[in-house]
């Protein structure tokens, strides 16, 4: 009998990435809340694979009644029902639109259909392993009413809050596509870098990821303004973000913008309104914002660029690129403002930095982000807590009581409960860090989260990098 041994070698030797550049710009009509866009990207394909199409994200076209989005969460569990509530009630002015109006690969023009949150698109000529395509787009979009993360005029009456604002290509991994229907949850990006010009009204302070390249030109607190300068109806705010995975802004004419030095570290920019409601507790918060960042940089790796912003935008807090979205209003108390502050800062470690899948590992992103923002809290505030993620237990076990705990393999599109899925990203995320503090040692625990930054910043890991990162600091088979 013969024995045929067979060697199948996958043509992926080691870890490997996509890249994207992105060149825009837009026009933006504050009266209508929308703009015209020009985009144009370099692909290139690091995957030992043959692409004979590519995808995008086009977010806004959730925010209507009768998308997925609203349609998930029409027959949803009662608790997170709201969603389409709120997507139903919506005035047809406050829908959210994303046109694509033409589209080249190298100049030629190709086929494209929007399948409403995702764009898919037949490539002339497949894309080859190693090598690169340019895409070209015209496109249009209609922002939203804050539903969620991002739109027009949110609660704090910040007029655009501008996160996944653009046509936004889909991540190609080893385990395929992600282009998955936005559902209102995580999100997953191409490493790039980013060239964004925004042209809208003078009057209008923009805060965005990224640096601004004609501070002198605009003013508005970045720079004393060119005395030779006079601003026309409209000014052009160009950024640049590097070795970023994504590209968000905010505008607003009654923006406060703050600037703070941090010795041997970034710069820290703030916008807030300029309203009474605000702007004490906006001013005070900024030394223990400072803190916060020095304590991820300490304890986790340094911040590695040499801006960071607190805008006030959005509906809560998410996490951005160089940037966070916090609202101004909403807080039972001062100490709930520093906690989201402390929260959404950590999260450029996890997941910005870190940039894990968050649809399929939220537990890395969100449960990582409360384990270590409750340890910066218990620095900054001087708190004292031998535990200082008890919330974290006592939220988990009392979700596990209810006898309806899911799987942290589970999607975030598809936990059953609101409530279930912070249950088990955030808390339950928390919780594994502090049980595996138990097991190594703290001191061994911080050592594993430095050495996963050292390995894993400005890629995408997953479970088993971190856990690989403990075991080699321990010396223990986990």
């Amino acid at each position: 009998m013969l024995i045929f041994c067979f060697s199948f070698a996958t043509a992926q030797n080691g870890y490997w990435q996509q890249h994207v550049d992105y060149t825009m710009s837009i026009d933006v009509d504050v009266e209508s809340f929308s703009y015209s866009g020009e985009q144009s990207l370099i692909y290139t394909n690091n995957s030992p694979d043959t692409l004979q199409r590519v995808f995008y994200h086009l977010y806004y076209n959730a925010f209507k009644p009768g998308s997925g989005l609203e349609a998930a969460s029409r027959n949803a569990y009662s608790d997170k029902r709201n969603m389409s509530k709120t997507l139903l009630s919506l005035d047809k002015n406050d829908w959210g639109d994303v046109r694509v109006v033409s589209l080249k690969q190298d100049g030629t023009l190709i086929k494209h259909e929007t399948k409403e949150t995702v764009l898919e698109v037949e490539l002339i000529t497949p894309l080859l392993p190693g090598e690169s395509t340019v895409l070209d787009m015209s496109f249009f979009v209609k922002v939203p009413a804050v539903v969620r993360r991002a739109g027009k005029n949110n609660s704090d009456g910040v007029a655009f809050s501008m996160a996944q604002w653009y046509p936004k290509l889909c991540e190609y991994d080893d385990q395929g596509w992600h282009a998955n229907p936005y559902l209102g949850r995580e999100f997953y990006g191409v490493w790039g870098d980013f060239d964004v010009t925004i042209n809208i009204d003078k009057d209008y302070t923009v805060a965005a990821s990224g640096y601004l390249q004609n501070p002198e030109k605009i003013g508005h607190g970045y720079a004393d303004l060119d005395p030779e300068v006079m601003h026309e109806e409209k000014l052009s705010w160009r950024f640049i973000a590097p070795d970023v995975h994504d590209f968000s802004w905010a505008a607003d004419p009654e923006y406060i913008h703050d600037v703070v030095p941090i010795k041997d570290g970034p710069v820290m920019h703030f916008f807030y309104k300029n309203r009474p409601p605000y702007l004490k507790s906006w001013k005070e918060f900024q030394p223990f914002a400072v803190k916060f960042l020095r304590f991820f940089s300490d304890n986790i790796g340094r911040y590695p660029y040499e801006q960071y912003s607190v805008i006030m935008a959005g509906d809560g807090g998410m996490e951005y690129a160089m940037c966070t979205f916090i609202t101004g209003s909403g807080y039972a108390d001062y100490r709930r403002l520093l906690g989201v502050t402390s929260h959404e800062i950590a999260h450029t470690w996890f997941q910005f930095l870190l940039a894990t899948n968050e649809s399929k590992h939220a537990w890395m992103d969100e449960g990582f982000t409360s384990y270590i923002d409750d340890a910066a809290l218990n620095e900054a505030l001087g708190l004292n807590n031998v535990v200082p993620n008890k919330g974290a237990y006592e939220g988990y076990l009392a979700w596990v009581a209810t006898g309806l705990e899911e799987p942290l393999t589970t999607h975030a599109d598809r936990y059953k409960f609101s409530r279930g899925y912070g249950a088990s990203s955030y808390s339950k995320g928390s919780v594994f860090l502090s049980q595996l503090g138990y097991i190594i040692g703290e001191k061994n625990l911080y050592r594993a989260l430095q050495l996963y930054f050292e390995k894993w910043a400005f890629k995408q890991p997953r479970p088993y990098d971190f856990i690989r990162c403990a075991e080699r600091v321990s010396g223990l088979e986990l």
